[in-house]
């Protein structure tokens, strides 16, 4: 019977814990858990390279032994470099010679100066959409629903996301309209949309002298038509029946006040869906009946 050694036991459960750790990086979001099975695929190589791999950049103290007290690995080109809607782009991110072994000290060091720069490239970021220019990664054509909604889950500040939708309109790119009509509800949740903050809005449904006289039965009368007031007539026939209906407008600000109108309708008092974004261009109240209030 032929017993594994010890060492190679060792190992194996490290390379284990190490590609999956790895692997998963970048995936956390509910829409991408299908690639993090497949981790071998994206390391690029089999298990016992990567452990030669990972032997052969072992610095001083490191060994199997004390993985995740004295080592654990780390991407050499971070995250925020690459472009992860792109196949080719994850496939860099994740192959293993962008994997180093460092100390814990190492990589504590690394997170900290990785902070500050974050901070530095969401300002640099956010100059570039003040001054209507565009990042590489909104310059992209041709892309599908899933593509913009995890470009712009990858987009971590959600005041961010709504500066980039808002200049996306003012410099009539409209980039992100077909995901804002296609799926209005996930559009709102990607900008961090709350329906609790909604501005409501009661509707009386148009009622015309034509109405009147159809439900009524009276004849049609020239001066009874002159004088009828389609406005203050809805308004009271609503009040009268308890027949309208009700809206809600809710307006999202960005890093520096930029305003996103979302309209919402509700059914028996409660939120039942978007009927109206930024992309729209009627303006509101064009599309409903006779406000009440």
């Amino acid at each position: 019977m032929n017993m594994k050694d010890p060492k190679d036991e060792i190992k194996d459960y490290v390379i284990t814990r190490i590609s999956m750790s790895l692997l998963r990086k970048g995936y956390e979001d509910k829409y991408d858990q299908s690639y993090f099975n497949d981790y071998l695929y994206y390391l690029g190589c089999d298990v016992e390279k990567y452990k030669c791999y990972i032997e052969d950049n072992f610095k001083e103290g490191m060994t199997w032994e004390n993985y995740d007290t004295f080592w654990r690995m780390s991407f050499i080109k971070p995250i925020h470099k690459f472009y992860l809607i792109h196949e080719n782009e994850r496939r860099k991110f994740r192959n293993y010679t962008n994997t180093m072994p460092l100390t814990i000290s190492e990589i504590e060091k690394k997170e900290q100066d990785y902070k500050k720069e974050k901070t530095h490239q969401t300002f640099w970021e956010m100059n570039f959409i003040k001054r209507s220019k565009w990042h590489k990664i909104y310059e992209i054509e041709n892309v599908g629903l899933d593509d913009l909604r995890l470009e712009l889950t990858l987009v971590e500040s959600i005041s961010t996301r709504r500066s980039i939708v808002y200049y996306d309109l003012k410099n009539k790119k409209h980039r992100y309209k077909v995901l804002a009509d296609n799926d209005p509800s996930l559009f709102f949740e990607l900008l961090g949309g709350d329906v609790s903050n909604a501005s409501r809005r009661n509707w009386a449904y148009e009622y015309t002298y034509e109405d009147h006289i159809e439900n009524s039965g009276e004849q049609y009368d020239k001066s009874d038509a002159k004088l009828w007031d389609t406005e203050q007539e809805s308004i009271d026939r609503a009040h009268d029946t308890g027949d309208w209906y009700v809206t809600g407008i809710i307006v999202l600000e960005g890093s520096d006040g930029e305003k996103l109108p979302f309209e919402i309708r509700y059914s028996e008092g409660y939120f039942d869906g978007i009927i109206g974004n930024p992309y729209d261009t009627s303006e509101e109240g064009s599309t409903h009946g006779i406000l009440i209030y």
